[in-house]
């Protein structure tokens, strides 16, 4: 292959790599938006908290960042939290709906474990809706897609 021939080939690569990473920060925006925020509220850069197929368990790394996060807020009454959770395609819209809950629950569970308790949670189960309707599940094409396997977490200050 010629040296102008791997250079497009590098840069559609690129280009495409910068693009899925472009539609996985839009889709939390998304997410965000899903949040019923405080009246003049900051918010924190969101987290995003991946998993198997099929699974509600946590990572090792995942949960780290969780408590890690929960010891920073601890004791601030002023930050309230918003899980959205989301699904890939695989499955029904029932039980996604319902996977999703759990996932955004168990995050819930090692943030109020590790010091949030007392804060106010939202919980949003989106179920496959971000994979389904929108045109970032579009982008990933026909296969389900794990990056939506996966709970926003978004950290709002009064």
């Amino acid at each position: 292959m010629t040296p102008l021939k791997l250079l497009a080939k590098s840069c559609i690569r690129g280009a495409l790599v910068a693009g899925i990473a472009g539609a996985l920060a839009a889709s939390t925006a998304m997410a965000a938006q899903d949040c019923v925020r405080p009246a003049g509220s900051k918010t924190h850069t969101p987290k995003i908290i991946n998993f198997e197929l099929n699974s509600v368990e946590i990572s090792a790394e995942d949960r780290a960042r969780l408590e890690e996060m929960a010891a920073r807020f601890s004791g601030n009454k002023s930050i309230e939290v918003c899980l959205v959770s989301m699904t890939d395609r695989s499955g029904d819209a029932a039980y996604n709906k319902k996977i999703a809950l759990e996932r955004a629950e168990a995050v819930s569970v090692v943030l109020k474990d590790n010091g949030l308790a007392d804060n106010k949670f939202q919980l949003i189960a989106r179920g496959q809706a971000y994979s389904d309707d929108s045109w970032i599940g579009k982008l990933f094409g026909d296969d389900p897609s794990d990056s939506n396997r996966r709970v926003d977490v978004i950290l709002m200050e009064r």
